[in-house]
Parts: C-alpha cells; structure tokens; sequence
C-alpha cells in the first residue's frame, strides 16, 4: 500500500514538473515575440531602412564581406572612409556584428530564403535581442531560479535603454555584444556551479566571441578575474 501510494506522488510529481517546464517555455515563447515585435515597430511605422553612421557603415562592410569573402574583407583598405586617409576595416574593426549577418545571409540563401544582405542587416538585431532574452533567462535561472528568470527576461525585453539600442535597423555592435555579454556570464555561473569542462570551453568561445563583437569586452576581463582572486583569497573553492 505504501509503495503504490509513493509511486502515485512520484508519477504526479513528475506530470507537475514535465507541465511546469512546458509552461515555462511557452512562456518564454510569449515573451520572445514581444521583444520582436517592440523592435520591429519602427520598421512598421516607418520603412525598412538603415539609418545612422555607424549602423550604415556596418552595413557596408558586411556588404563587402558577403561579396568578398572573409580573406579580402580581413585584408580591405577602404578610400572611402575617414577621407582622404582612408581605413585598414580588418585591422580597424569589431569583426563581431559583420561576421554574425553574414553568416546568417549565408544559412538562409543555403535554405533557398533569398534575402538581401539589407534585410538580413535591419532585422538581425531582432534575432539578436531573442538570443539576449534567452541568456538572461538562462543567467537568472541558474542563480534564483526558473520564476525568476522568465521575470527578468520580461523586464529586459521592455526596458527602454535596450530598446533604444536594439531597435530593427540600429545595426550596431551593442545589438550582439550585449548578448555574449550575459552569455559569457551565464556559461561562467555554469561553469563554477557544475565544474565542467565542457561548460568551461564554451565559456571561453562566448568570451572571444565578445572580444570580437564590442570595446566592452573589458567589463568581462576585469570582473571575473577580481571574482576568482576573491574566491581565491577567501577560500571558497575546491581542489
């Protein structure tokens, strides 16, 4: 009688957590299409256009990059920018953002999706900020848990400061390294919390990733050395 009624609760422990994750992403699902769609509301209310310096001069050199090649875009002196001196764009550039909306180009003309590089460009920031909602749900999930992290990621998708760097069109570096920024943060939590190697590998592909994309880079190369000397000095590891 005791172990039929301990496998009762089991069994309905189970379907509880088996609905509760499914829930869980459903919301998260909810929570994926408002960041899209706040971020594509100028695109709607206006036109599918690039606009700004920097977000345009991105455009042109991962224009340059789907044309090229990587090899010439590495090695491409441009006449055109900062005249009459003119640029060395591989050795003057975060490579981060052109490489991120060139491959993505690449992957949909491989799935016969015929878009242009200028519409890959004015969207990819959307795409983005779902990757971003996603790592902070993740970063938020692995310190308070589950509620917690789909509350932080349903804040950090209306949050104005974010939204006025990540809006459709604005396609600038802050669009993909505030992403590896938290990524890189969530895969160092995980990191320490499971000891893996695995974990701790992707944690250094997410940091170079970061280094490629934005002059931020330095927020990480400072904050987690000052947490493992911290660790370090307090005792709070294990061998």
């Amino acid at each position: 009688m005791a172990v039929a009624e301990s496998s009762r609760e089991t069994t309905a422990g189970t379907l509880r957590n088996a609905f509760g994750n499914v829930l869980s992403y459903f919301i998260l699902l909810l929570i994926g299409v408002l960041v899209f769609s706040i971020r594509l509301f100028s695109v709607i209310k206006y036109k599918s256009v690039i606009y700004e310096f920097d977000p345009y001069f991105n455009y042109r050199v991962t224009q340059f990059l789907t044309k090229n090649g990587v090899y010439d875009f590495w090695n491409w002196f441009d006449d055109r920018t900062w005249y009459p001196l003119g640029r060395v764009i591989g050795g003057t550039v975060y490579p981060g953002l052109t490489l991120t909306a060139g491959t993505l180009w690449w992957l949909l003309n491989s799935l016969n999706i015929p878009l242009s590089v200028e519409s890959v460009c004015i969207h990819c920031t959307n795409f983005l900020c779902i990757c971003f909602m996603g790592a902070t749900y993740l970063l938020t999930k692995e310190v308070k848990g589950t509620g917690a992290g789909l509350t932080a990621a349903v804040l950090l998708a209306m949050v104005p400061s974010y939204i006025s760097r990540s809006v459709a069109a604005s396609y600038d570096n802050e669009a993909v390294a505030i992403f590896a920024l938290i990524f890189t943060f969530y895969l160092y939590i995980k990191t320490l919390n499971t000891g893996s190697l695995f974990y701790a590998t992707l944690n250094a592909l997410a940091y170079f990733y970061m280094v490629c994309s934005w002059g931020g880079y330095t927020i990480i190369i400072n904050l987690i050395p000052m947490h493992v000397l911290l660790c370090m000095v307090t005792g709070r590891y294990s061998s």
